[in-house]
């Protein structure tokens, strides 16, 4: 059986954008959360460092971690006009990540010889 997961690349985005985060959580997200909108300019909160931080869990979402894919896909259609709503998400998100560092894949069920994908186009 094999195991593969990314826990350096989550341990790079951790330090990047995570440095203040102390404490995990047992979510990536809160239930029911709503975010909305953006329409108030002097509302928008670091656009270019929101769209970075979420590139890069979409990354880790689609490889390795399908645990955060609902959430990440969320959070990315807000790329243009992030507010402090879509801040404290990618935080929640970030902090289950500090908690749960060593999530991955497992392969196989104990035979890694031949390895079988399927597919649906």
């Amino acid at each position: 059986m094999g195991f593969i997961n990314q826990f350096t690349y989550v341990e790079k985005i951790l330090s990047k954008f995570g440095q203040h985060i102390t404490h995990g959580a047992s979510t990536p997200s809160v239930a029911g959360l709503k975010l909305n909108t953006i329409t108030d300019d002097c509302d928008i909160v670091r656009p270019a460092e929101y769209r970075s931080v979420v590139a890069s869990l979409l990354y880790l979402s689609t490889s390795f971690r399908p645990d955060l894919a609902f959430i990440v896909s969320f959070l990315a259609r807000y790329f243009e006009r992030p507010g402090q709503q879509h801040w404290a998400a990618v935080e929640r998100v970030l902090m289950y990540l500090y908690s749960h560092k060593d999530i991955g894949i497992t392969l196989g069920n104990g035979d890694l010889k031949t390895l079988t994908v399927y597919t649906d186009s």
